[in-house]
């Protein structure tokens, strides 16, 4: 499913400037998204993202462009699924 022109609501917006700043501090942010929970955050000095279970892969990012078009949650770049993001914490 192609989403080419996500619009971001207020709270989508929030999400954005947490996620900035988990980025720019090397913090980590946790979120939920279809009942299944993620993990942002970074590792080995990259920024990782993956499905916060055990033996899920870890996917390295260069930056925090780079996670929004390349990493795919159920198939779908990371960008187009912020609106559908249920909860999350820093």
């Amino acid at each position: 499913m192609v989403k080419p022109n996500v619009v971001y609501d207020e709270d989508d917006l929030e999400f954005l400037e947490v996620l900035k700043y988990v980025v720019e501090h090397h913090c980590e942010l946790d979120f939920d998204y279809k009942g299944k929970a993620y993990r942002i955050e970074f590792l080995h000095g990259k920024l990782c993202a993956y499905l916060n279970e055990a033996n899920t892969p870890e996917y390295s990012f260069e930056d925090l462009d780079d996670l929004m078009e390349h990493y795919l949650v159920d198939g779908v770049p990371f960008k187009d699924i912020i609106p559908e993001i249920d909860a999350y914490g820093a």
